[in-house]
């Protein structure tokens, strides 16, 4: 059934053609290295599994030695497999524990020992689907009465611009922030089609360049924009592309907030637009920071 989709034989090679693809490797942030300058509970992982391989005197069967190999390697390697890492390498770190806490003193094991019966004891008297039976109903309870709601963050996501879009039915084809392309998908598909989204390796080098080329106002950029008929453009607004775009006659801003910016390019297609919409700029950081001064004084 594998083979029913619209890519046949084919989607059984995308893994190795998106790991085999230098472009992709070293520029989508889940496939580069973990930052080992944050506070990643998978280094402490890391280095407690070391420390505990080394103070075992368990020997590990082939199998455990080859996945906490590989999954080292893989998590060391990509920032992807660290939670592959932690599911499978649990178990294995558990059993080599459990080894080193049986070489402890007496005291110590028997209190773990006890202990370990103690919470046996407790999960065996707890009816296994009253908690879970009473989480639904408290969860759904939650919800229909309006206590608890889903929403999307506005100071991160292109809530208000979004809106903006559905009111005003740009037509066209846009250049959007790929950061932004996941939530125009949700919220305005099929009204929009985006030009890129999170999903960077499903786009591969040739599109992946093309887009780093305008998002970055690179030599060639506006070259780049006419080869896909670019008529309209949503970008973050603190972004180098939507700084250009604004110096350029031939565009001219539709809308903006401080996530993002609306531009569209001043042809017949957007007459009607451009004249609604005539008076809207693009404020630099600094102006906004300045206005926010002249309030609170």
């Amino acid at each position: 059934m594998c083979f029913v989709n619209p890519y046949g034989f084919n989607i059984l090679l995308f893994p190795i053609r998106v790991t085999s693809d230098r472009f992709i490797m070293d520029r989508v942030i889940e496939f580069l290295s973990p930052n080992f300058h944050e506070a990643l509970p998978f280094k402490y992982m890391l280095l407690f599994l070391i420390g505990a391989l080394a103070l075992s005197r368990a020997a590990l069967s082939f199998a455990d030695v080859a996945c906490v190999t590989l999954l080292s390697y893989m998590s060391l390697y990509s920032a992807r497999h660290v939670s592959l890492f932690a599911v499978i390498l649990a178990p294995i770190l558990l059993k080599v524990v459990s080894e080193i806490i049986a070489r402890t003193p007496e005291s110590f094991s028997a209190w773990y020992m006890n202990r370990n019966l103690y919470m046996r004891a407790i999960d065996s008297s707890l009816r296994p689907y009253l908690w879970p039976t009473v989480s639904i109903v408290l969860v759904t309870a939650l919800v229909t009465t309006g206590l608890i709601s889903f929403q999307f963050d506005n100071k991160k996501f292109p809530v208000k611009a979004v809106e903006f879009l559905r009111r005003e039915k740009i037509p066209g084809n846009v250049f959007n922030d790929d950061e932004f392309g996941d939530y125009m998908i949700y919220a305005a598909w099929p009204m929009y089609r985006v030009f890129m989204d999170g999903r960077s390796d499903m786009y591969g080098e040739r599109y992946g360049r093309d887009y780093l080329r305008i998002a970055n106002v690179e030599p060639g950029w506006k070259q780049t924009m006419e080869k896909y008929g670019v008529g309209w453009v949503i970008f973050n607004t603190e972004s180098p592309l939507t700084a250009a775009l604004k110096e350029q006659p031939d565009w001219q801003s539709i809308y903006s907030d401080p996530v993002a910016t609306i531009f569209v390019k001043n042809k017949s297609e957007y007459r009607e637009l451009l004249a609604k919409y005539s008076f809207v700029s693009v404020p630099t950081r600094y102006e906004r920071l300045k206005v926010g001064d002249e309030s609170a004084n």
